[in-house]
């Protein structure tokens, strides 16, 4: 008898998905730690790659207890890599890539990169903070004025939307502030005023505190909260902060690996905000993964190219 093609069902796919995003997100990790590693010694980044291989493999063990319940099972693997090929970038670019684009965008003229200026100040975290915090409060006033209970509920849904906007900002800035502090990095006009190009950890100076990037890490976050609330919105919200982030290189107030660590930051970030919020039952649904012992796995199972 001729053999008949077995279709996996949704549940088959969810384990395949689980099984090679966690595949993907181990061999990333490896693969990442070898080359800080060998950076390290080679460059002198000591500091800044163990503090990078640190972060990542907090963030791997966050990821596997938290991941299942922020993105669906079928886009799972599809996201780890996508996190896991911007890790394994950033020593790559901090090696090879940063000082010379740095150098080559010096010789912009100041007049030509006004705009880019403006554009960047999009990723300043209080365009978005200080309005959240004032509808916040306005909302909750309304709320305990409310004493018939019909405004409440409304106020409720709507303060858990700014909620969760305000706290992935502000919580992925404090998380960008206490790397910067920490690693330390020489901004690019350090490089380009002083011939120095390294780092120099717990700095407090504006100067020492370029990696990660702040607007960027801003400007992703608040795409992956609209990606996460609304996700058809997903490619114009990160094209567009992906344009915030990189006027900051263009300018050269950051270095590319810095605002590639912005994204991870955010990414993380919101992605743990989100999985507790869905732990809580508010405004969003866990994914749960039953546990099925993979047998193969494909692009299909995997979810990384569209299904057909």
């Amino acid at each position: 008898m001729p053999s008949k093609d077995v279709i996996p069902t949704a549940e088959t796919r969810q384990s395949f998905a689980s099984a090679g995003g966690v595949a993907i997100a181990a061999l990333g990790l490896v693969a990442l730690a070898m080359l800080i590693w060998i950076i390290a010694f080679l460059t002198g980044f000591l500091f800044l790659g163990l503090s990078v291989l640190a972060v990542m493999t907090i963030t791997a063990v966050l990821l596997q207890q938290r991941f299942h319940a922020t993105i669906a099972p079928d886009h799972q693997a599809t996201w780890i890599a996508g996190l896991q090929a911007a890790t394994t970038s950033l020593p790559l670019f901090i090696l090879f890539l940063d000082a010379p684009l740095a150098q080559a965008l010096s010789q912009i003229a100041p007049s030509e990169r006004r705009m880019f200026h403006q554009l960047g100040d999009f990723g300043d975290s209080a365009y978005y903070l200080y309005p959240l915090g004032i509808v916040g409060l306005i909302l909750t006033g309304l709320g305990l004025w409310d004493k018939t209970q019909t405004v409440r509920p409304a106020c409720k849904q709507i303060g858990l939307y700014i909620g969760f906007a305000f706290s992935a900002i502000a919580l992925s800035g404090i998380a960008a502030i206490v790397f910067k502090m920490l690693i330390g990095r020489a901004r690019p006009r350090v490089l380009l005023t002083e011939d120095w190009y390294g780092i120099d950890p717990i700095g407090f100076t504006s100067s020492y505190q370029s990696f990660p990037s702040g607007h960027a890490t801003t400007a992703f976050t608040v795409a992956f909260v609209i990606a996460f609330l609304w996700p058809r919105l997903i490619y114009p919200a990160m094209t567009i902060a992906a344009s915030i982030a990189l006027c900051r290189v263009v300018v050269n107030a950051h270095y590319l690996s810095d605002v590639i660590a912005g994204g991870i930051v955010a990414a993380v970030v919101t992605s743990l905000l989100r999985a507790e919020f869905a732990r809580r039952g508010w405004l969003f649904k866990s994914n749960p993964i039953t546990p099925h012992r993979p047998t193969q796995i494909s692009n299909r199972a995997l979810g990384i190219f569209p299904k057909p």
